[in-house]
């Protein structure tokens, strides 16, 4: 049975500014798909965190997706410590690129380095094209493992699950057993005398 870890990234999770509804949505979401959800984590933006949580969950599940750390600001840096981690570089993505100079001219907007950057991705890395933003999700494998980078804002996330991410996991999914799961509703009886 696929097991699959879930980190999300970001300052913002960790001080309770931001309700964590991400990794809910996502855990549901592969649930549905037969996919058991070992692990949820909660990191800062901190290069050597996300570096060594990635690199952990890689080691014990099939399936890892992030969300967050992928933006225009300073502080979003997972790519970075992914590239790092699997011994790569940042390259330039031309359609990404592209991309996002069409979405800045279509709003009226200077198109500055902070999103040509990104259009950075890790090098042997596939794109999920972002339509509804600039930054792209990432599809990566290692040692038998999946990586899914996605993006915090909630909308492109689910986004990108239910286009890209989805297609990659039935592809993943192939030959695996699937783990179904039942609810049995019941009314008038507590808890403790059902179990």
């Amino acid at each position: 049975m696929l097991s699959a870890h879930i980190i999300s990234i970001g300052n913002e999770l960790l001080i309770g500014d931001t309700v964590n509804t991400n990794a809910s949505w996502i855990s549901r979401f592969l649930t549905e798909k037969g996919i058991r959800v070992g692990e949820v984590r909660v990191i800062r933006d901190g290069y050597e965190e996300i570096r060594r949580a990635i690199g952990e969950a890689l080691e014990q599940a099939a399936l890892v997706i992030t969300t967050g750390g992928l933006g225009p600001t300073r502080d979003d840096i997972t790519k970075s410590a992914v590239a790092s981690l699997f011994g790569t570089s940042l390259v330039m993505d031309e359609q990404v690129l592209e991309h996002n100079r069409e979405q800045f001219k279509n709003r009226g907007l200077p198109f500055i380095d902070a999103i040509r950057d990104q259009a950075l991705i890790p090098q042997g890395s596939e794109v999920l094209m972002n339509r509804l933003g600039t930054a792209p999700g990432l599809w990566l494998s290692r040692n038998g493992s999946w990586l899914a980078m996605l993006p915090g804002v909630p909308h492109e996330m689910r986004h990108l699950m239910e286009t890209g991410v989805a297609r990659k996991i039935e592809e993943c999914l192939e030959g695996s057993e699937v783990r179904v799961v039942r609810y049995l509703r019941t009314a008038g009886v507590p808890e403790s005398i059902l179990s």
